[in-house]
């Protein structure tokens, strides 16, 4: 970018509308960049703003508009106050009162807030910035995404209260060329711009996986006119500037085009003949589209509207969001290894319960209820576990856990002592099928059994014997569900046995190992229930109860009545909990829930689900715990 010395020439409001009115024309065009387009585009003419600052762009305060500029040599201003000193500083972005930008003579972040007329820095960067935009996923948390120049977008989260001013969340690759972005809050998509290549669409959570979809290409592979360059979103327009050229493009985005190539209407237009938009920026003011852009040929920040139809808000109903109060330990396993969680309650001091966990690569992890890894027992790829109480083993009453091993296609079976919480292995089961998975327990006053199952549909039920100084099992039942199953979870009380088919649903059927019935589908894959159907576990409150699963297709956990006709009630998400530095969670596999009070933390009871993505630093999986009284609260049960 050229450097230019910043003036200001406020127009006002009134004066500025007038001059818009009367200059906005439309006409035909030469398009010879782009020959493949039969219609020419319309032709906006713009005025001079007197303001020759590279990024500029206006905000509403008290009833009036100002101009919030990042410039080259006298750092972010509004109108012609310095807000955070002298420096050069060629970009910005703007989220309610905080506006950011970049000092990039020491490569510092500089934050300032409006209401609370605050200026912060963070500590220098280790890359050079190519651009940056801000990002809410929710109302109190504000996040940021800074590109380098080393190919990199860095996701932070931003909290100009503490003097932690940004902690990295995680790191996106990106193609070369790449110097903007803008983020759409209401559709959580990250926005880029490639050059000479087009724009992209990225999701801006930091527990999505990694992929990027095409929104349109350069001519003659898309529809976009001439270069990409900086970008802006107005409601449910994702507006691209050329760069180094005069075109404009509008592209209407929604929950279903957002990052879908090609799927989305888009209008054009160009600006005078000579024009070079070096930055641009749009926002809406009343019912019109404003914008700014700086004209590399003349020096000079020029403002006009954009007649954009179809201009609308994105009404996407936001999930409820609830925030760990704890996390685990990370598994010593990389990859896909944190699977299943059970919670052992101690019924000496509940506060000294427990958290099971499998690490599918190596065995089992005992962790306290503050996350502390306890105890760790290499025992091979165990994938699911569940917990019950009071069986005698070799004269004195413990409590056991079984778990599904699949390197021995058996259950294995722990002894977990009563007042320390010690989990022992007492010995392994085998079954009779050929890739054990999924696995829980059932406790009645006709014994302790164990259902686990094959990836290929069938369940097997065994029932825990005693005998001399070790426990064994006999099968005594044997069903099967129509595709891949993984989790299930008893009612013991009510002898009901809830089991998980991935693609399908909730399936119901009987305890009991007798002339049980045939599993009966209740709860089918929706708009709530997105599969994959992983974890499942049952809150028993005092008046209801609630069957709870994960939807690891949308990374969110639903709760169903646990009563005939098993209706729907709520669903949420676990998001960050920014202040204790506890990510979200995603991907979530296995999950338990406890109605029991175990301690001050969870009065109510606790969640406890597998974290698929352990972002915030980036690390193995683990598992994440929610006081179920939260849940309660967003959800108004």
């Amino acid at each position: 970018m050229k450097e230019h010395q910043t003036k200001l020439q406020i127009l006002s409001m009134t004066a500025i509308a007038t001059a818009l009115s009367t200059a906005l024309l439309s006409g035909c065009a030469s398009y010879s960049e782009s020959p493949e387009h039969d219609a020419a585009p319309d032709i906006l003419t713009t005025i001079a703003t007197g303001i020759t600052s590279e990024t500029g762009w206006q905000i509403a305060q008290e009833k009036s508009q100002r101009w919030v500029l990042a410039t080259s040599n006298n750092g972010l201003t509004i109108n012609d106050k310095s807000v955070a000193g002298s420096f050069r500083a060629e970009y910005g972005d703007q989220r309610d009162e905080l506006i950011v930008t970049i000092n990039d003579g020491n490569k510092t972040l500089v934050a300032h807030h409006l209401g609370k007329q605050q200026t912060v820095t963070s500590q220098p960067l280790s890359y050079a910035v190519e651009g940056l935009c801000l990002y809410q996923p929710n109302e109190k948390i504000t996040q940021l995404f800074i590109l380098g120049d080393d190919h990199l977008a860095r996701q932070y989260v931003l909290d100009i209260d503490n003097k932690n001013v940004m902690t990295e969340i995680r790191t996106l690759p990106l193609p070369p060329e790449t110097e903007n972005c803008v983020v759409s809050d209401a559709l959580n998509t990250l926005y880029v711009s490639e050059e000479n290549m087009g724009v992209w669409a990225y999701s801006a959570s930091a527990e999505a996986p990694y992929e990027r979809k095409v929104v349109d290409l350069v001519a003659p592979y898309g529809e976009l006119p001439e270069n990409a360059g900086a970008l802006s979103i107005v409601g449910n327009q994702l507006i691209v500037a050329s760069t180094g050229d005069r075109y404009i493009s509008s592209y209407t985005v929604g929950p279903d085009s957002s990052t879908t190539p090609h799927a989305v209407e888009s209008q054009h237009w160009v600006l005078n003949d000579g024009f070079e938009i070096e930055t641009f920026r749009a926002w809406a003011w009343g019912d019109d589209v404003h914008f700014s852009a700086f004209d590399d040929a003349s020096g000079e920040l020029y403002q006009g509207t954009l007649p954009v139809s179809g201009l609308s808000p994105i009404n996407v109903e936001a999930p409820v969001t609830v925030t760990p109060t704890a996390e685990t330990s990370p598994v010593i396993s990389a990859g896909d290894a944190a699977d299943d969680p059970a919670i052992w309650v101690n019924s000496n001091s509940a506060e000294a319960s427990l958290i099971i966990g499998t690490d599918k690569q190596y065995g089992l992890d005992i962790y306290d209820l503050s996350g502390q890894l306890m105890q760790r027992l290499d025992n091979g790829r165990l994938n699911n576990v569940d917990v019950r109480y009071n069986l005698e083993l070799a004269g004195r009453v413990v409590d056991i856990a079984a778990a599904s091993h699949r390197d021995l296609k058996a259950i294995s079976l722990f002894a977990i002592d009563q007042n320390s919480g010690y989990v022992s292995w007492v010995n392994d089961v085998a079954t009779q099928l050929d890739d054990v998975y999924g696995l829980c327990m059932a406790q009645t006053n006709q014994g302790t059994y164990v259902f686990i199952n094959d990836q290929d549909g069938r369940y097997e039920q065994y029932k825990v014997i005693s005998e001399k100084n070790t426990w064994t099992a006999e099968l005594v039942r044997e069903f099967a569900l129509p595709s891949q199953p993984e989790g299930c979870v008893a009612d013991d009380k009510n002898n009901r046995l809830f089991v998980g088919e991935e693609a399908a649903g909730v399936w119901l059927t009987s305890i009991t190992e007798d002339n049980a019935p045939e599993p009966d589908l209740i709860i089918e894959v929706d708009d709530n229930l997105v599969a994959d159907v992983e974890g499942m576990s049952i809150y028993h409150g005092d008046k209801t109860s609630y069957l709870v699963v994960s939807s690891q297709g949308d990374d969110s956990y639903v709760l169903y009545s646990s009563e005939a006709p098993y209706e729907y009630v709520g669903r949420f998400n676990i998001g960050m909990n920014s202040k204790a530095g506890i990510d979200g969670a995603s991907e979530t596999d296995g999950l338990d829930v406890t109605s029991t009070a175990l301690g001050s933390a969870y009065p109510e009871g606790l969640l406890v689900v597998q974290d698929g993505r352990n972002v915030m630093p980036a690390q193995y999986q683990n598992f994440k715990l929610v006081s179920w009284s939260d849940i309660a609260r967003e959800l108004g049960l």
